[in-house]
């Protein structure tokens, strides 16, 4: 994993806090931002300091236990980062909602890589989505599981070797601001190259300047791909960008909404599934233990990060 340090301790600070959001506020009056501020000084602090001990939690215990840790440490700090896009959050109960659900019972049979959740109307996730990314096109939206995993990167060996499928190809790293893509990654779409690079702009928050080349496909942004708030590939804990072998994973998802889509998925079935969650940690090992157990370790590692990301990019 990386080495990159991470530190919340900045925050710990009120005065630090104030002045923080303070500044993000820059689209109020100076006395409206000062206020607003002062507000959410200590709730956003508070957000940010029990993420900090539910994950710290979640490191000290075992596997079966982390994901609804997990969840809630996900939760805590994805409600400071819209503190800072949405300073009135919550201004109704409807946003207190999760905003994803799942099937009340599971099928016989069930596989956890088959199940699927469903973004609400309305609720959490839905807010989250258009105050931070400026995105509401994920209402109804309905995810397979399988499919959010193949969003991760880290978990791209264990798809290999399980299912001797080649998810996605590096082509370059966060840092940059020009990457190319050859030709041969995209000749197997049924769309043609325009349509892709149309999906690729789409996908992007800030101007991709896109050169067809002989033998690839040229992308410039105005900035580093970490700067974006969103882009169309996926970021591993080493910063290279992989993009997708397959066009229906070319979908707008940035990576904090997977994993809040995939946590409160386990967080759910942990709690309310243990006859098939007990049989899947202490029976016989399945594909699903594998899976699980490989997310889990990459998300515990990955998430303080993209939210370090997040401080310092809003």
């Amino acid at each position: 994993m990386s080495n990159r340090p991470i530190s919340f301790y900045m925050f710990h600070s009120s005065d630090y806090v104030k002045s923080f959001l303070s500044n993000k506020y820059k689209k109020f009056s100076k006395s409206e931002r000062e206020q607003l501020a002062y507000q959410n000084c200590y709730r956003f602090t508070y957000f940010l300091r029990y993420g900090e001990k539910y994950l710290t939690t979640a490191k000290n215990v075992t596997t079966d236990i982390q994901p609804l840790l997990l969840f809630y440490c996900l939760s805590q700090w994805m409600k400071a980062i819209l503190l800072i896009a949405d300073p009135h959050y919550p201004s109704s109960t409807k946003q207190l909602a999760h905003g994803v659900s799942t099937r009340k019972r599971k099928r016989q049979n069930y596989s956890f890589l088959k199940d699927e959740v469903k973004v609400q109307k309305e609720g959490f996730f839905g807010h989250f989505s258009h105050k931070v990314f400026h995105v509401k096109q994920f209402s109804g939206e309905c995810y397979v599981i399988r499919q959010l995993l193949r969003k991760i990167p880290n978990l791209y060996i264990l798809f290999q070797q399980l299912e001797s499928t080649s998810v996605a190809s590096s082509v370059g790293h966060q840092n940059d601001s020009k990457i190319t893509i050859p030709y041969e990654r995209v000749d197997s779409f049924t769309i043609s190259h325009h349509e892709t690079i149309q999906k690729l702009r789409w996908h992007c928050s800030s101007p991709l300047h896109i050169d067809m080349n002989e033998n690839d496909m040229s992308i410039k942004g105005d900035q580093s791909f970490r700067s974006m708030l969103y882009h169309p590939f996926f970021t591993d804990e080493d910063g290279h960008l992989w993009f997708p072998h397959h066009e229906e994973e070319l979908q707008l998802l940035p990576e904090i909404l997977v994993h809040y889509l995939l946590l409160y998925q386990l967080s759910m079935v942990c709690r309310y599934e243990m006859e098939w969650w007990g049989d899947l940690f202490y029976g016989e090992g399945t594909n699903d233990l594998a899976f699980i157990e490989s997310y889990l370790h990459v998300a515990i590692e990955r998430i303080p990060e993209l939210i370090i990301d997040f401080l310092e990019l809003k």
